[in-house]
């Protein structure tokens, strides 16, 4: 039977996050799903965590963008999800992707966000982020990017840049369709935030965004985003 959802994870060195990502996964698992890891080379035990799942596990050249790419080009299913490995999916993901695809009649959408913390600075933070796909149709990876294939194949897969691939890949996709936002909510870890300084995280965020805005190149972006991780 042919899947009807491909869930693509680009993975390097996630073997902290990988156990409940895993058991996360197989309460998803279904005929009508894949999934499918895609490794930049990880050497922490990750692979093996993968490969004992019974989940697909693929070689892939290093690189979030290159990653997804080669996880959706042995992908089998109608719609493509971009799960981050941080990241936690609700238990009936599929009916949702599937009742906003076909409520906003368009061929792309992403979650609504939230963290796995409860500090009030998270959940404004997660609030935006919603509210910036509504308003701006820009949506980032970790809200759960989802597309139907046709479309992805036709723009070329997310661009082959080290950062800002979602954001780029958002403003290809609204010259195509419109950006649903499912009713489901996914949960995002919120480590990059508290290892860094909530405020501080969330300003260098903001500066890179506006950055890019401007025309700052990936390339030059990266070295700030580093900082942020």
């Amino acid at each position: 039977m042919k899947p009807e959802l491909s869930i693509i994870i680009p993975m390097l060195d996630e073997r902290r996050t990988l156990p409940s990502l895993l058991e996360n996964l197989a309460s998803l698992e279904s005929s009508a799903t894949e999934i499918i890891f895609a490794d930049g080379g990880s050497t922490d035990g990750s692979r093996e965590l993968v490969a004992r799942s019974g989940f697909r596990l693929l070689d892939a050249p290093r690189g979030r963008a290159r990653q997804m790419n080669a996880g959706a080009a042995s992908a089998s299913g109608e719609v493509l999800l971009f799960l981050h490995a941080d990241s936690r999916l609700p238990e009936n993901c599929e009916t949702l992707i599937f009742s906003a695809l076909e409520r906003e009649s368009c061929a792309a959408g992403c979650f609504r966000l939230r963290f796995d913390t409860d500090h009030p600075l998270m959940k404004i933070c997660a609030f935006m982020s919603t509210f910036r796909v509504k308003r701006r149709q820009i949506a980032f990876g970790d809200q759960g990017i989802f597309v139907k294939k046709t479309l992805f194949c036709k723009l070329g897969g997310f661009p082959d840049i080290p950062l800002m691939e979602d954001y780029r890949f958002s403003e290809m996709l609204v010259r195509e369709t419109k950006i649903a936002v499912a009713d489901g909510f996914i949960t995002t870890s919120a480590r990059r935030f508290t290892n860094g300084g909530m405020l501080r995280t969330m300003w260098k965020m903001q500066k890179i965004q506006h950055f890019y805005r401007k025309g700052v190149a990936p390339e030059e972006l990266l070295k700030l985003y580093r900082n942020v991780r």
